[in-house]
């Protein structure tokens, strides 16, 4: 639907000017996090934690392009199907063991499988197998990804692709301590004493469901000369004004503004902008016959105003009329950015969607309807949850739609188990 700009506040040092580095930082997140679990995350705090404590194949550098990371070496079979990668063998988990290729092929494994009920699981489609061991039809040691050796992993795809790496720095293709899943079973990754870290920092201090946790400068990352800081605090906060209160008081070096707070903090020295490859979306229930209709969901799809929904309600960002994000990944042949190339996909015309709509309505032999939309319950989702709900209403006659905002933990549970019409997130 949208994509959006990072908006923060952030200062050099709310410390004593007169007192000793300490290299710490504190600062805030408005979601909890909902797992630490690699396999079964679907949220973007878990995510950023995940980055920060794990580590996959690749990384993102400071130019926003992927290197290899957690692998020395890649090589590609002729027809660009098969990667065979060299590990590190001086990556270790904060345990002290090393990062082998039996932990890529336990993680890898994990999350396809469907008994795990993965968020993450259509990732794997690109995978060799990867779409048929999810739905139910392959066994899950078909999967395209072998262990050749205690440092090589030799992984095959299903077609070529060339933006591959960009894929494998996500975190749903980290590797998992394989000692570690087999000892813990379901309890892997539900709190921070329940996982072993193999990226920058460790986490400690998240119970499964308090607000605050701790990064700490992890002593066994095979890379730690880069990581500057020793420790960071990190506080869940909700409410933006409570964030900027914090900030003020010192408590806070950073936090994230929503756009209620642009216009007063636009022209201050501690205000920030970042463009981000982050998008608004909408998620249908296809296990369910209205939102399963697809005159319904392009119906409601095309009766949203997104510019009006950027200038009005978020006050920041700009109109996304596509599932990938601008400047998120480009032709390695032209250098062109994919969303330029792929164009519009789907663009707001109240006409059409009413027409759509009427269409689904027909099918479904209904005059009427109503959908329950769900979104999280921080201050900018229930806004655009409201908005969501002002134009489908007054543009798709016959729809009445509630929306129920409950804390993202909720909506993922909500979601995973399919108790939902169609979903607002963002990613």
């Amino acid at each position: 639907m949208t994509a959006a700009a990072a908006l923060v506040l952030a200062a050099c040092s709310n410390n004593d000017s007169n007192a000793a580095p300490t290299k710490t930082m504190n600062t805030s997140v408005t979601n909890e996090i909902s797992t630490l679990d690699s396999s079964k995350y679907g949220d973007t705090t878990s995510s950023e934690v995940l980055q920060n404590s794990m580590e996959g194949l690749y990384r993102f550098n400071k130019k926003n392009q992927p290197e290899l990371a957690g692998a020395t070496k890649v090589e590609r079979s002729k027809d660009q199907k098969v990667y065979t990668f060299t590990l590190r063998n001086n990556a270790k988990w904060s345990n002290g063991d090393p990062v082998t290729a039996l932990d890529y092929v336990t993680a890898w494994r994990r999350t396809v499988d469907p008994k795990n009920s993965s968020l993450d699981a259509d990732s794997y489609a690109i995978i060799k197998n990867g779409e048929a061991i999810s739905q139910g039809k392959a066994p899950v040691n078909s999967l395209g990804i072998k262990a050749l050796g205690k440092y090589k992993v030799q992984v095959t795809l299903a077609n070529p692709i060339p933006y591959l790496p960009q894929i494998l720095e996500g975190a749903q293709f980290y590797p998992q301590n394989s000692k570690l899943v087999k000892k813990l079973g379901s309890k892997y990754g539900t709190s921070s004493k329940n996982l072993v870290y193999n990226g920058p920092f460790t986490v400690s201090g998240w119970t499964g469901s308090n607000l605050k946790w701790t990064y700490k400068k992890n002593p066994t990352y095979w890379n730690k000369k880069i990581v500057d800081l020793n420790k960071v605090n990190v506080q869940v906060v909700q409410t933006p004004s409570t964030g900027v209160n914090l900030f003020r008081s010192g408590e806070l070096d950073y936090t994230t503004l929503t756009s209620d707070f642009v216009k007063q903090y636009q022209n201050n020295s501690s205000y920030h902008t970042k463009v981000t490859p982050t998008n608004g979306y909408l998620s249908f229930n296809l296990k369910r016959k209205s939102t399963g209709n697809v005159h319904i969901r392009r119906a409601i799809s095309r009766a949203i105003n997104k510019q009006q929904l950027v200038k009005t309600v978020l006050h920041q960002g700009k109109v996304s009329n596509g599932i990938v994000a601008a400047n998120f990944i480009t032709d390695q042949a032209t250098g062109n950015d994919y969303r330029k190339d792929a164009g519009d996909l789907v663009t707001y015309n109240a006409k059409e969607a009413k027409k759509e709509w009427q269409l689904g309505l027909k099918q479904l032999g209904k005059k009427k309807l109503t959908l329950e939309l769900l979104t999280s319950d921080i201050d900018d989702a229930k806004r655009v949850g409201e908005f969501i709900q002002s134009n489908l209403m007054k543009n798709l006659p016959g729809l009445t739609l509630r929306v129920r905002s409950i804390p993202l933990k909720s909506r993922l549970s909500n979601t995973t188990n399919h108790n939902y019409d169609f979903v607002y997130g963002t990613w």
